[in-house]
């Protein structure tokens, strides 16, 4: 019997019709010229509704609160401070929380930052573009999977016209909640180099790589069991369930290159 799926999705409710970048905007700002301060407050909702007919998936349709947050802003001279926080779910959860240090153009016109906090790995481009950037549905499934998310760490980014970097320090579990033992650590960072960037043509070679140490875990017999998961879900905003899911246990080291 032939078998057909058909997916009908996906009206996104925002703050504004348009596609758009909703960590820029819509915003209230604050600026404070003498001081050299500045405020802002955003805010932004999405809902996705999905239905599928078929007859041999386990999906569920249905409607879903996607995203709800409220973000904040401030610039103080060359520091930033930015944090938002999602209440979709049903329930509160923290996103980004960062402090961030600029330096002043160096003679080849690049530009240095230090950034501590909560944030994204800088290993995966598609997790460090907003939700509110989407060009699809979702993420690319090869990413999800395995491109790390939001950690506690310290990065360094630098960046002039032909060279861009970015690398940073992380720990395992940002809330040292695991069941035992101490924190693992992970590096990882992406590096970009255009030799031809005029404007109307552009040339780049770029490499992206992470290493990842699993420390924490449930004690077994004298013996520590680390656990390395490695799911995605479809290509949906409603169901979460990770259909695709790989349980390593005893896992030590994780390469991404």
């Amino acid at each position: 019997m032939k078998k057909q799926i058909f997916l009908s999705l996906i009206a996104a409710c925002s703050l504004s019709v348009a596609a758009q970048d909703f960590d820029t905007n819509p915003t209230i700002k604050i600026d404070n010229k003498d001081e050299d301060l500045h405020f802002t407050v955003g805010a932004r909702m999405m809902m996705d509704a999905a239905w599928y007919h078929t007859d041999y998936t386990p999906m569920k349709s249905g409607a879903k609160l996607t995203d709800a947050r409220i973000r904040t802003s401030m610039t103080f001279q060359d520091w930033y401070f930015y944090a938002d926080f999602d209440f979709s779910g049903g329930k509160f959860t923290q996103k980004n929380i960062f402090l961030q240090y600029s330096l002043a153009p160096d003679k080849y016109d690049g530009i240095s930052s230090f950034k501590a906090g909560y944030f994204n790995d800088p290993l995966g481009l598609s997790r460090n573009t907003s939700m509110g950037s989407y060009h699809f549905i979702s993420r690319a499934a090869p990413a999800v999977a395995l491109c790390p998310g939001r950690e506690l760490g310290l990065a360094y980014r630098y960046y002039n016209n032909p060279f861009y970097s970015n690398i940073g320090v992380f720990a395992e579990n940002p809330y040292n909640n695991q069941i035992s033992g101490f924190q693992g650590v992970a590096v990882g960072g992406r590096w970009l180099y255009r030799p031809i960037n005029d404007g109307t043509t552009a040339f780049h070679i770029g490499a992206a790589f992470h290493y990842g140490h699993l420390n924490s875990g449930e004690t077994v017999d004298n013996v520590k069991k680390t656990v390395l998961i490695l799911g995605t879900p479809m290509e949906t905003a409603v169901d979460p369930t990770e259909f695709v899911q790989a349980i390593l246990p005893y896992a030590n080291n994780v390469y991404n290159i």
